[in-house]
């Protein structure tokens, strides 16, 4: 018997599982279509499982959303599985207020800040009542709003403000979000001329001298990789570029990889951050010690040559 058609009569959620995982496997080798080939087999075997299998759905769905290349057709994707989140964990539970904000980040990565604000402001009002001690979780989804709104050009002073106090009672000082978001807090006060802010970020930025400045100029890889160009990109003659903002740890390997910028992003975004992964550094020290670098940025070019 053909192995849909035991699907079809048995179908279980074990099944259903090797199918979600083999369909990110596809798609993180670049292989789109496959991908969304077994995340639709995945996605038929829970809706055949029933109620049983109907949280199954929630992942995915939201990657066959990410999966898609036209933005309106992710967004039913996420919004299907929203509802069921919703149903499924309950409106106001950390599992649904996780899912609201992988959903916001994937949709920025898009450069679709108006689309991605619901989301993100729904996961930090759940996260804010519900995981009052659990700072970190809920100050990543604030960070994440206030960095998107810096770029669409609107006060994020509150949401960073938020950020930081949330990493603080966290005492995750030491994260690198915690660092950008008194980078972009600073950025924020000097562009609305608020001095009392600035010297209150200058105060917190000295009480954390861990932070070690990073020259641009300087600071560049000693190995640098290329990425592999996207057949489907090359066949339709789309170039672009993804932007990057990273830690480069105490080997010289570049961690902590957050897309920040670009154009076609994604269409890219894959290819570059496999490249990015194997970019090697030579490593920070400071007084014989070996340090974290955080806040460096690159930009990878995809660029058809004729």
């Amino acid at each position: 018997m053909a192995l849909a058609n035991q699907l079809h009569t048995s179908p279980n959620g074990e099944t259903a599982v090797l199918y979600y995982n083999l369909g990110l496997t596809s798609l993180g080798a670049g292989l789109r279509d496959a991908g969304i080939r077994s995340l639709r087999k995945a996605d038929d075997i829970y809706i055949a499982l029933g109620d049983a299998g109907r949280a199954g759905r929630v992942p995915v769905l939201v990657s066959l959303g990410d999966a898609q290349n036209r933005m309106l057709a992710a967004i039913e994707r996420y919004d299907e599985a929203l509802e069921i989140s919703a149903d499924a964990y309950g409106e106001t539970s950390a599992d649904h207020a996780s899912v609201l904000y992988s959903v916001g980040v994937t949709t920025l990565t898009s450069d679709e800040w108006r689309r991605a604000k619901p989301y993100l402001d729904a996961s930090h009002r759940i996260f804010a009542q519900i995981l009052p001690i659990e700072h970190a979780s809920r100050t990543n989804a604030v960070y994440a709003l206030a960095r998107w709104q810096l770029r669409a050009n609107e006060d994020a002073t509150q949401y960073l403000q938020s950020a930081v106090a949330g990493f603080e009672a966290a005492d995750n000082t030491g994260h690198p979000d915690y660092r950008r978001a008194l980078e972009s807090l600073e950025k924020m006060a000097r562009t609305n001329d608020d001095e009392a802010l600035q010297q209150i970020v200058a105060q917190k930025r000295a009480d954390n001298s861990i932070v070690v400045p990073v020259d641009e100029n300087e600071y560049l890889p000693l190995a640098r990789v290329a990425p592999d160009y996207p057949r489907s990109a090359l066949r339709d003659g789309i170039q672009g570029y993804v932007d990057f903002s990273f830690t480069v740890d105490t080997r010289g390997r570049p961690t902590d990889i957050q897309i920040v910028g670009g154009e076609n992003v994604r269409v890219f975004a894959e290819s570059a951050k496999r490249a990015l992964r194997r970019f090697k550094y030579k490593p920070r020290v400071v007084d014989g010690v070996a340090v974290d670098v955080p806040n460096v940025e690159t930009r990878i070019r995809f660029a058809i040559r004729y």
